[in-house]
C-alpha cells in the first residue's frame, strides 16, 4: 500500500495564503457590490452587481409624522400605566 501524503508546514502556509488572497479578491469584486452596494474597484458596476444591492432605490418614508426621541431620559422610553400591564406586578 502507498503511504498517505502528509502536507508540510510551508505547503499548508502557502495554501492558506492563496486562499486568503482569493477570498479577499472575491469580497471586493463580488460580495461588497452585490450585498452592500460598496464598490471600491468599480467591478460591481461593470458586472451589474450593484443593481442587486438596490443602490439606486430610494426608500420612501413610512409616514410624515415626527419620530419621538428614544433616550434614557425621554418620556417615550419610560413605562407608564397607559402602555399596558406591568410585568413586575404581582397577580392576586
Amino acid at each position: 500500500m502507498s503511504d498517505p501524503v502528509v502536507a508540510s508546514r510551508p505547503r499548508i502556509l502557502k495554501a492558506t495564503a492563496v486562499a486568503l488572497v482569493v477570498a479577499t479578491a472575491l469580497l471586493f469584486i463580488a460580495v461588497l457590490p452585490a450585498e452592500y452596494g460598496i464598490d471600491p474597484l468599480g467591478t460591481g458596476r461593470m458586472l451589474g452587481l450593484t443593481a442587486l444591492a438596490g443602490v439606486n432605490e430610494i426608500p420612501e418614508p413610512s409616514s410624515t409624522a415626527p419620530v419621538p426621541a428614544m433616550g434614557p431620559w425621554s418620556s417615550a422610553s419610560r413605562p407608564s400605566a397607559s402602555r399596558g400591564p406591568r410585568l413586575w406586578a404581582r397577580s392576586h
